[in-house]
């Protein structure tokens, strides 16, 4: 079965949503259906916004293929090799998703509603994880207007919210025909567009640098498959 192509504009390209750290892109917090109902095996597409200047317009931010789901709500939070990772903003004490101390991201639990959904499910606390992705962040340019002028009507045409497309339709072909020529072209990961200080947890004794992640089981094994990067600065999604 062909993937979905899940596409979307960023209002804040701050490291928050989409986060990259040690060669794994996460999807953690914001665009709760899109990490509900995307599936391993589908494409994510990240392009900036209008509605704030310091995006710099609708350039193309990222892509991502979905190479990992926890699916179990709550798990990313709980699971001891994510807690360095600056997007892991929730932890459970007595039971409840809380914000932790010192979060940059969505702190005081002030997001946790769109970001975990309510207790004592926390429904939406899923995560997406990829291995495979070009992240290019301050350096995403609007290239791509050039060569798929009807993308660029598709992405200016986009409101509030994400749109879903078929990969055998024909912006689906212009996505995959940018993405495939992306990874033969960029090798690099970028910054984000609004950099900011790391959260306290960042460096300390949290996590586990000796067990490396692999999205694509639901335990711990394996390496990442992409290019590692230093940390981002981000500071809000």
């Amino acid at each position: 079965m062909p993937p979905t192509l899940w596409v979307y504009k960023l209002v804040h390209d701050s490291g928050a949503a989409p986060h990259v750290m040690d060669g794994l892109l996460s999807l953690a917090i914001c665009k709760p259906m899109i990490r509900n109902r995307a599936e391993v095996g589908d494409w994510i597409f990240g392009f900036g916004g209008r509605s704030r200047p310091v995006i710099r317009g609708e350039r193309f931010i990222y892509a991502a293929r979905v190479t990992g789901k926890l699916a179990r709500p709550g798990e990313y939070y709980d699971r001891p090799e994510f807690r360095r990772r600056w997007d892991c903003v929730y932890e459970r004490r007595n039971g409840r998703l809380l914000s932790r101390p010192g979060a940059v991201f969505h702190p005081d639990n002030t997001c946790s509603g769109r970001d975990v959904g309510e207790g004592p499910t926390y429904a939406k606390a899923i995560v997406l994880l990829s291995n495979k992705f070009r992240y290019l962040g301050a350096r995403g340019t609007t290239d791509y207007l050039d060569r798929w002028p009807d993308l660029g009507t598709f992405v200016h045409e986009l409101g509030i919210g994400q749109r879903q497309v078929e990969a055998e339709s024909r912006t689906g072909r212009m996505l995959m025909e940018m993405q495939q020529r992306l990874w033969k072209t960029c090798d690099f990961v970028g910054e984000p567009t609004e950099p900011s200080e790391p959260p306290p947890w960042s460096s300390g004794p949290d996590g586990d640098d000796d067990d490396p992640i692999d999205p694509t089981r639901p335990n711990r094994s394996g390496a990442s498959g992409c290019p590692p990067s230093p940390p981002p600065k981000p500071r809000r999604c």
